[in-house]
């Protein structure tokens, strides 16, 4: 008998039954749930680690897997991972079967599958691959292919204070191209997209009217509101139309007929709708490991699981009116740089110590892959792959001001390592969205990762554009916060923040004004080392090397190696009293490989080490 066998308390596999006693791999439980339960049986006892095995297969949940205290190691650790050589699956998706070909008077392959009792969802996968929502044309005469239309705001409703101007507010568009969308199925249901430089802002319909040759759109509040008035870039009409019925036509595109059940699909040229394995996701959140910060969740490791298929309806029900980083605009407050609201993970670690994730997967994500937030410390994340998330990758510590400059210091998010993981085809939906996105956290770790194909930044650590700092610059705007303007006396707890020897190339796949390695803020401590960084931007975005952006001070910039970007440095120096908190020396930008002067040991040591190449394949 193999170690791993002795060492196991618990099996799990698909074919098992959580009546069992979950003892052996014949009596193995069929649900990661009732293994849970039985673990935190045995946790306030612990003599030594406490191993769940799984088999392969899919685990389809019902349900977030949601651990806290309890079921963490008492002293030693809880082992949850793949049985050897096995694939086990945490799947919040479910199978669409029942597939017909249907008439249309213009689409010659629609496909159907009824689905009565299908929650809502914004995601839907064909044989492993993210088909788009139905949408139309572009329509932003910015675009190459773009048509202009006449989207014209109309209704303004007040004059709001945004970035320091006067803004009008309107209540939505009218349109006379458009002007037969009121008697488009399910109105309520279509959303306007809008690519603006750095973000992507995704609006739903309120209901559409029409009043001769022209349609009035009312846009979904406050929404719409946040759109116009929110901190950085406005919205003007959108770049395009998306999620309905009369949209439908193009290959690989799908549509949700809520009101009658139904999903649509047109396939692509080659997929058989008798064989293709179709997967909507239904869940928001896969696992949940939650503490309390008087009582973390301590000592779990998650070995060699895939957690895949999350969905994300927020931008339907409430819109998603970003600022940057996939974070939005919160409704509740019109002070700039005061709060906002996060595009959540499928996986969360809150109040969690100890924690670790290796060689785990995170793929098909309708939002974020992982947040590590609220007081999590000392948590890694080695060897894992994530792929194919709508959001970000990693989101770790949060950027409100009570974040920045806690009163409680255990909330403070600090010491977790993101190490030898590979991030590609990020950012598949929510364009303005980051590889490994760093807030106000402290003594983070970003090491030996490589990260390509983003829609935006790469690597982003810090927030605030210097207004949560100590304040080194009489002439600029003070921060406004409870009513009154205040300065604050001390750095916040963004600090002490390694980033070394990532390999980051193929980033800023689809927005503008960012980098392969970004950062806002004062960051005493931190440090930006031996980093290769290439090929960034897709034709016009920049500056694609690294951007330290507003406020950005503390740190060590050394031995990077940046070309093939727009622009390898640029410093947006906002604060200049607080440049000679900078260090930035003896770095490698726009040598390219074929210059005599390029620094091959950084840039071959830069990304995964051997033992992890194996997740390039």
């Amino acid at each position: 008998m193999s170690n791993r066998a002795k060492t196991a308390a618990f099996y799990v596999s698909p074919g098992g039954c959580d009546s069992n006693d979950g003892r052996s791999p014949r009596q193995a439980f069929a649900t990661i749930h009732r293994a849970a339960t039985a673990v935190r049986e045995l946790t306030g006892g612990m003599r030594s680690d406490i191993v769940v095995e799984l088999a392969g297969g899919t685990y389809v949940l019902d349900s977030t897997v949601r651990l806290d205290a309890r079921d963490g190691g008492n002293g030693h650790s809880v082992i949850y991972r793949a049985a050897a050589g096995a694939r086990p699956v945490l799947s919040g998706g479910r199978t669409i079967g029942g597939w017909k070909k249907v008439a249309h008077p213009a689409i010659s392959n629609l496909w159907a599958a009824a689905v009565p009792d299908l929650p809502s969802t914004r995601q839907l996968y064909v044989n492993g691959r993210a088909a788009a929502m139905a949408r139309g044309a572009n329509l932003n005469p910015r675009s190459q292919d773009g048509a202009e239309a006449d989207f014209v705001f109309q209704n303004q409703i007040e004059t709001a204070i945004s970035n320091g101007n006067e803004t009008p507010v309107y209540e939505g568009y009218t349109t006379a191209a458009f002007s037969q969308m009121s008697q488009w199925r399910n109105p309520w249901d279509i959303e306007f997209v809008y690519d603006v430089v750095w973000t992507r802002v995704i609006l739903p319909v309120e209901k559409v009217t029409t009043d001769g040759s022209r349609a009035f759109v009312k846009m979904k509040t406050p929404a719409f509101r946040d759109a116009q008035i929110k901190d950085g870039m406005h919205i003007d009409g959108p770049d395009f139309i998306q999620n309905a019925y009369e949209l439908l036509g193009t290959p690989g595109q799908w549509y949700h007929d809520r009101s009658k059940g139904v999903l649509y699909y047109t396939p692509l040229e080659g997929e058989d709708m008798a064989s293709a394995v179709v997967i909507v996701p239904v869940l928001e959140t896969l696992l949940e490991v939650r503490g309390k910060l008087e009582e973390p969740v301590r000592n779990i490791r998650f070995e060699g699981l895939t957690f895949s298929y999350t969905t994300f309806l927020r931008p339907r029900t409430l819109g998603h009116a970003e600022i940057q980083a996939n974070f939005l605009k919160n409704p509740a407050v019109d002070v700039d740089h005061t709060s906002y609201l996060k595009t959540p993970g499928g996986v969360v670690l809150d109040a969690a110590h100890n924690v670790c994730f290796h060689r785990c997967t995170f793929s098909h994500m309708g939002a974020g892959a992982m947040d590590i937030q609220n007081g999590s410390q000392g948590n890694v994340v080695r060897g894992c792959l994530f792929t194919q998330t709508a959001a970000g990758a990693i989101q770790i510590g949060d950027v409100q001001v009570s974040d920045a400059h806690p009163d409680d210091p255990r909330t403070i998010v600090s010491g977790n390592i993101i190490d030898n993981c590979r991030l590609v085809a990020i950012g598949t939906e929510f364009k303005g969205s980051i590889g490994i996105f760093v807030g106000y956290a402290a003594g983070t770790v970003i090491t030996h990762n490589e990260i390509s194909d983003v829609g935006y930044t790469g690597i982003s650590v810090g927030w605030g554009w210097g207004y949560y700092d100590p304040w080194t610059e009489p002439d600029k705007p003070k921060f406004y916060r409870d009513g009154c303007y205040r300065r604050f006396d001390k750095p916040t707890t963004c600090r002490d923040t390694l980033v070394e020897h990532n390999h980051v190339h193929h980033v800023l796949s689809s927005l503008n004004d960012g980098g392969g390695i970004y950062t806002l803020g004062l960051q005493i401590g931190a440090v930006i080392r031996e980093n290769h960084v290439h090929d960034n931007g897709a034709g016009r975005g920049g500056p694609g090397g690294l951007y330290l952006d507003e406020g950005s001070a503390g740190m060590e910039i050394v031995g990077n190696v940046i070309y093939n970007v727009r622009r390898p440095y640029r410093l947006h120096l906002t604060m200049p009293r607080q440049q000679w908190l900078l260090n930035e020396h003896d770095n490698y930008f726009g040598i390219a490989p074929t210059d005599e002067r390029f620094p091959r040991l950084i840039a071959t040591s830069a990304g995964l080490e051997e033992e992890y190449r194996d997740l390039l394949g």
